[in-house]
């Protein structure tokens, strides 16, 4: 929902990829909580770090963009860029 809102306010770039690079973050997103989720439950560790206390760790902070950060820029690279 939040990319159809935000999507008007990118006019270099087409609504359809606004809406294809919304759900796809958005799951890539939950996907990328659970990878580090299950790592950790593998090396038997609750916190990642002690940085940021209360929060579990720097990878806690960060887990989610562990899938999203390379998928958004190969998307752009490869389908958006070109495509101008």
């Amino acid at each position: 929902m939040t990319a159809v809102v935000l999507g008007f306010f990118l006019v270099n770039i087409a609504f359809i990829h606004v809406i294809i690079l919304g759900f796809l973050l958005g799951v890539l997103g939950q996907v990328g909580d659970l990878a580090e989720s299950l790592f950790k439950r593998d090396f038997d560790i609750k916190d990642s770090g002690g940085r940021l206390p209360g929060l579990g760790g720097i990878l806690d902070v960060m887990d989610s963009l562990l899938f999203t950060a390379p998928i958004f820029y190969f998307y752009v690279a490869i389908i958006i860029l070109p495509a101008q």
